[in-house]
């Protein structure tokens, strides 16, 4: 915990640790959403994977740009204006939410606008923590920073399942009716509140980068664009770690968000029974956080996140093994390993990126892999057809053996990564 001795992590921290919050329960939310609006199984997993394709998609297309601007403005202000913009966006789906005009148009763009807040949030905030804590810190606080995404799932994902079932008076998961004002409300105070720990960080490092050219002109903007991508290309520990992430995204991240929700509804446990699937993998990544941060590794990361990764595939093939024994416990016990290899890959990889990057850098560095989680859009994409057209457990086990094969191929393959510190 060593990180929290400086008071500038502990208010970027507690921002998100109230935005995670929000986060969560809009990711229980929307699925169930989705799957309100639908009687067929087929229907609701290919719109639940065009959702997160959408939310997703902006980081492919403004998570570059994000970096530049995270790497010649100030970071704090950056991360206010998204929160300001994360606000904005979700008073105005509460106000339909509470007049009853939910419709999958209005969610589609509710997701995007949430997408590109988030393009731009990721970067100045990762970025960001490399200015408020030494080097030698930056595996503790990365570790901590995604642990609280983590943790937070535990209560607010299990939290709302049981909102949404205790306010509407129905299992949602089974039968179609609208009652999600209390969820969407209690969103919006954490966002807020959120915006208010972030307002009160005491943060003054300026990047100065290529003084005195006009940061305003869109040649510019492009300038940095390209000396960003040149300069991690030309890095082949960074290029290494990039595709990595790439691998990530693609098979290891559309479990909560794709498969989780229609594995409920093949399960008929409601939006409790999603609510505590997801929180048990929350405990697996809080779990996976503190042992992160305790151990703080600081060589041989490269062999850390390639067994991680071959972990967390084999967790998602017996995850989908074990719903065909419908032993919820076995379930949740797989949910918790799930939870467990997610939160140790990605601090791994942000902490070997900031390592390898120059400050001035930094922030298009995080921006790549803001790149990378377009790879997230690609796997959501396929990701609901597939479980609509050969079965959701037959479609998890594709993405774990994609992690799998994935990791051993990097591991035999790919040395640069296999032998990074």
């Amino acid at each position: 915990m060593s990180s929290f001795r400086y008071s500038a992590f502990r208010y970027l921290w507690l921002g998100q640790v109230t935005h995670a919050a929000g986060m969560w329960i809009d990711m229980v939310t929307i699925p169930l959403i989705v799957l309100s609006l639908y009687e067929s199984l087929e229907q609701a997993a290919i719109n639940i994977g065009l959702v997160m394709f959408v939310r997703t998609m902006p980081h492919f297309t403004l998570g570059l740009f994000a970096g530049v601007f995270a790497d010649n403005f100030n970071r704090k202000t950056l991360l206010v204006v998204t929160k300001i913009g994360v606000v904005f966006i979700q008073i105005i789906f509460m106000f339909v939410v509470f007049m009853d005009h939910l419709s999958m148009t209005w969610v589609y763009l509710y997701t995007f606008f949430r997408g590109a807040t988030m393009a731009f949030d990721q970067p100045a905030r990762r970025a960001m923590i490399a200015n408020v804590v030494p080097q030698e810190l930056y595996t503790n606080a990365m570790a901590l920073s995604m642990g609280t995404v983590q943790a937070t799932r535990i209560i607010a994902a299990a939290g709302a399942g049981w909102i949404i079932a205790l306010t509407s008076g129905v299992d949602r998961i089974t039968e179609a009716d609208y009652g999600f004002q209390f969820p969407v409300t209690i969103i919006l105070i954490l966002y807020t509140l959120a915006f208010i720990f972030t307002y009160l960080i005491n943060y003054s490092h300026e990047v100065i980068n290529n003084e005195g050219e006009n940061k305003k002109t869109i040649q510019y903007v492009f300038a940095e664009l390209i000396e960003g991508l040149r300069f991690s290309w030309s890095r082949k520990d960074i290029r290494a770690v990039v595709i990595m992430a790439a691998c990530f995204f693609l098979f290891g991240m559309v479990f909560m968000q794709v498969f989780a929700p229609l594995f409920a509804k093949i399960l008929g446990i409601g939006e409790k029974g999603l609510g505590i699937l997801l929180s048990m993998s929350g405990i697996g990544g809080a779990s996976g956080a503190v042992f992160l941060a305790a151990v703080n590794p600081n060589n041989k990361r490269g062999i850390w996140i390639l067994s991680s990764q071959i972990a967390l595939g084999l967790s998602l093939i017996l995850f989908a093994l074990s719903v065909a024994f419908d032993n919820m416990m076995v379930i949740y016990f797989m949910a918790i390993l799930i939870g467990l290899s997610q939160a140790i890959i990605f601090p791994l990889i942000n902490s070997v990126l900031m390592k390898l990057t120059p400050d001035h850098l930094r922030g298009r560095a995080m921006g790549l892999l803001s790149l990378d989680r377009a790879f997230v859009s690609l796997g959501a994409a396929i990701a609901g057809p597939a479980a609509a057209y050969v079965g959701v457990t037959n479609g998890q086990i594709l993405f774990g053996v994609g992690c799998v094969m994935s990791g051993i191929f990097l591991w035999i393959f790919g040395s640069t990564l296999r032998k990074l510190d």
